[in-house]
């Protein structure tokens, strides 16, 4: 019997929520998060675009489940610390085919949120004395 294809965007939109909650809800999950979260905001703030392959660059091997990437950056455009631009660049990680990446930016919004706690705090040096920051050691 021949498989039925489904095209459902509200399904898929769907299916991805429930694939970036399962993969985000892990410990090994949120200690990722806690490692990459500074990482892609000290990219967001050079004002340059970058991919996720900067951020993996930074980073360095990771033996987890490399989806959870994405929950991280949802999470933080989500909170509008960063935003998806209309471009693309080609991966340069050889598990990724050469696909197109998509380039994000920083925001510059007059307030921003904690990405650990959500706290509201200015968007300035101020933020870096919030407890989140300073617990991480930054």
């Amino acid at each position: 019997m021949t498989e039925q294809w489904s095209f459902d965007f509200d399904e898929g939109k769907r299916n991805r929520d429930h694939a970036l909650q399962a993969v985000s809800s892990t410990d090994k999950a949120q200690d990722f998060d806690d490692r990459a979260t500074p990482v892609i905001l000290h990219l967001a703030r050079t004002g340059e675009p970058f991919t996720t392959d900067d951020v993996w660059r930074i980073l360095g091997p990771y033996d987890g489940e490399r989806r959870v990437m994405g929950s991280t950056m949802r999470r933080l455009a989500t909170k509008g610390l960063i935003q998806k631009t209309m471009s693309t660049r080609k991966s340069s990680m050889p598990a990724c085919h050469a696909r197109d990446k998509a380039l994000w930016v920083g925001t510059s919004p007059t307030t921003t949120s904690c990405a650990k706690c959500g706290a509201t705090l200015p968007n300035d040096d101020r933020r870096f004395r919030h407890k989140c920051w300073t617990e991480q050691g930054l």
